[in-house]
């Protein structure tokens, strides 16, 4: 508690002490001028102790105690009245602004050739588009009734075996095991020879990989009694189902012993698919997810936090299921909609490019696809594409009070970077490619400033606006996303038994950059990245025969048509910038090409979904260039539309998971050697 407030309380103070003490640089205010300003340095430097605190780890120390507690709850609680109190004078001082306006001049973000306003028509289809893709996205997303009470085996004396009697002998064919929350859980089987009156090992050591699914372990012997030895120092089961050799289920006469492995019978699926079982990573990401919510030591350590503790809040709200733990991720799917509309419609002025973009988006088959699973992909791509949203609309915002004269930003200004600042250390604190746009939205940054003083070179007044924008810019973008990093290394500190948040943060951050710089190992779903735009290599999720004709598939790849045309816009788009000057043009192949430029210089072994952040920037490379050429012809774009719709429709038993033919797969959907969707999913 007392660390939590300690760095609230640094990083909300240093903000604002940032921002006022910028103040200083100015004359003529208003009267409360020098009162805001003396405030602000005051409190400032009784932030100056949580700083120190935090750096040198006496977090827990005995002599700050309830006095130190005290002392940061009354700043804290100043600091939001003396925010409360700015926040009313500002907008006071906004309604009574008298001041004649200058003409607003051409904004950086906006081109005269492309103004269209939002219609309502377009609202209307955008709130349909969302909701139809909505209960496409949660439609048999996953289980809400999986095993959940647990039998915990160790090595450490406690308990570390099972003994099962099943009255008499019978053909035992296998036994199903539902794992807890770790992965890669080693156990050793063994039946007792009533004959020789000793135990006989039928498996000295057997892996069961995946958590929060059913492992299978081969049996194919008569027996009476089972023997099961935990070799890990802990092990979490969670349900047991025995099955004999004509798969009639075994109960043993002795199941009593271990009501958590016998109480959830009926849960046990007759068709063992994706909607009740973990998925690819998300073997990793669901069971940190559960260790998070119970204060445990995360096994996924490989990327940031806070990715892994937003996948926690849809297992606190809906159980350890897997819709609970892909609960978060198709919000942030949905919501990516909705977002990307308003990102386009920021960027060109244009309510029918933003509508295509956003109908592009969802009918592309890797936002899908990567919306109902849960990995970080989907809320890293949200966060991205928010802290960009925010930017531009900042700068936008920033570029009308420049025109308008003021000598200063406004409150209004400085609450959307805040709010910006958390959303980028949100997007780096879920994964790392959130520092990718971190470097597009610092030249984007640049790029506002270097265009407003070439178009402002006679007039030198408003760039006390600018500098006063610069410093404020530079201290809630890195004060705040470096907080908010920061403060997400809490569960590991406190699970660690550690006392400097900052060693821990520092420590975890060296051993993910030395994991995702030497991780190079053979994959079959591995994939180059100049493969990832001509959708080459599909990569399998989850893949599972149903019957001898049937199976279940779920693959992460692009609509050909959404990606195979996003292709020859890029290049379209980029003859629009080097021939026209097309500032638009110019700032969605800039996005685009910030996300996937990275990837040319990473030497890991890397895989198509890496290739998602940059889909979305092409989804509306798309949308501009066929609002371009379909100006004159709008029904090419309804064509086009229906098209890639027809596409999703066609492919949907592949990305959904929906029980399918594997002959309806093979004849219709295989389209190159490399997708060989059946062979990959259901390992034959």
């Amino acid at each position: 508690m007392i660390s939590l407030i300690i760095i609230l309380e640094v990083i909300f103070l240093s903000i604002s002490g940032i921002y006022y003490m910028s103040l200083m640089a100015y004359k003529g205010q208003d009267q409360f001028h020098k009162k805001k300003v003396i405030l602000a340095v005051v409190m400032f430097g009784c932030s100056m102790p949580g700083v120190l605190t935090c750096v040198t780890g006496d977090l827990q120390e005995k002599e700050w105690g309830t006095g130190f507690l005290t002392c940061s709850l009354t700043l804290l609680v100043i600091a939001v009245v003396w925010l409360l109190f700015l926040l009313g004078e500002r907008f006071r001082n906004r309604l009574l602004w008298e001041e004649e306006k200058v003409s607003i001049r051409e904004e950086v973000f906006q081109a005269d050739s492309v103004k269209e306003p939002v219609t309502r028509k377009q609202i209307l289809c955008l709130v349909v588009l969302t909701f139809v893709y909505s209960i496409l996205i949660f439609y048999r997303l996953g289980s809400r009734e999986t095993p959940q009470t647990s039998l915990e085996l160790s090595t450490d004396g406690i308990r570390d075996e099972i003994v099962l009697d099943l009255g008499e002998e019978k053909d035992v064919g296998s036994v199903q095991i539902y794992l807890g929350h770790m992965v890669d859980r080693l156990v050793a089987v063994s039946y007792y020879d009533t004959e020789q009156k000793q135990w006989v090992p039928l498996e000295e050591e057997v892996t069961m990989e995946s958590n929060y699914c059913w492992n299978t372990l081969e049996i194919h012997h008569k027996l009476r009694y089972l023997g099961l030895v935990s070799r890990n120092v802990s092990a979490s089961y969670l349900e047991m189902v025995i099955t004999g050799e004509d798969g009639e289920h075994l109960l043993p006469v002795n199941a009593e012993d271990y009501p958590e492995l016998f109480d959830e019978q009926e849960l046990f699926p007759e068709e063992m698919t994706y909607y009740d079982t973990t998925m690819f990573d998300e073997v990793y990401y669901a069971g940190s997810a559960y260790e998070f919510l119970q204060g445990m030591q995360m096994y996924e350590i490989t990327h940031p936090p806070m990715g892994k503790i937003l996948i926690a809040i849809g297992e606190g709200l809906f159980g350890v299921t897997p819709f609970g733990w892909r609960f978060v991720s198709a919000l942030a799917g949905v919501l990516l909609v909705p977002l990307f509309f308003w990102f386009l419609y920021l960027v060109t002025t244009n309510g029918t490019v933003a509508l295509i973009g956003a109908a592009l988006l969802s009918m592309d088959f890797m936002h899908f696809t990567l919306s109902r699973i849960a990995t970080l992909d989907s809320l890293a791509a949200f966060f991205i594409l928010l802290m960009i949203t925010l930017l531009i609309y900042g700068l936008k915002l920033a570029d009308r009070e420049l025109a308008e004269g003021r000598k200063a930003p406004s409150m209004k200004l400085v609450a959307w970077m805040i709010l910006d600042g958390f959303a980028v250390g949100m997007g780096v604190s879920t994964k790392w490619t959130g520092f990718y746009a971190m470097l597009a939205m610092a030249v984007c940054f640049l790029f506002f400033i270097g265009t407003w003083f070439r178009k402002q070179k006679k007039n030198r007044k408003p760039v006390r606006y600018v500098v006063t924008l610069c410093i404020e810019g530079l201290g809630i973008y890195s004060l705040l996303p470096l907080g908010v990093y920061l403060l997400s290394f809490i569960p590991q500190m406190k699970a660690e038994g550690a006392r400097n948040l900052w060693e821990v943060m520092w420590n975890a951050s060296l051993y993910m950059l030395n994991f995702h710089s030497e991780i190079v190992f053979k994959h079959p779903y591995e994939s180059p990245w100049y493969t990832w735009p001509l959708d080459l290599v599909p990569l399998m999720d989850a893949g599972d025969f149903i019957g001898e004709d049937k199976v279940s598939l779920i693959a992460t790849f692009g609509n050909p048509l959404i990606w195979w045309a996003g292709i020859a816009a890029f290049f379209y788009l980029i003859c629009r910038v080097v021939r026209k000057r097309d500032r638009l043009a110019g700032i969605l192949c800039f996005s685009y090409l910030m996300m996937l430029a990275p990837w040319f210089f990473i030497k890991r072994t890397v895989f198509i979904y890496q290739y998602y952040a940059s889909s979305i920037f092409l989804c509306g490379m798309l949308g501009y260039t066929l609002w371009l050429i379909g100006k004159k012809k709008r029904q090419a774009i309804s064509v086009f539309l229906e098209a890639a719709f027809f596409l999703f429709l066609m492919f949907f038993p592949v990305i959904s998971g929906m029980t399918v033919k594997v002959g309806h797969i093979t004849s219709y959907l295989q389209w190159f050697e490399t997708w060989q969707f059946v062979i990959m999913g259901g390992g034959a």
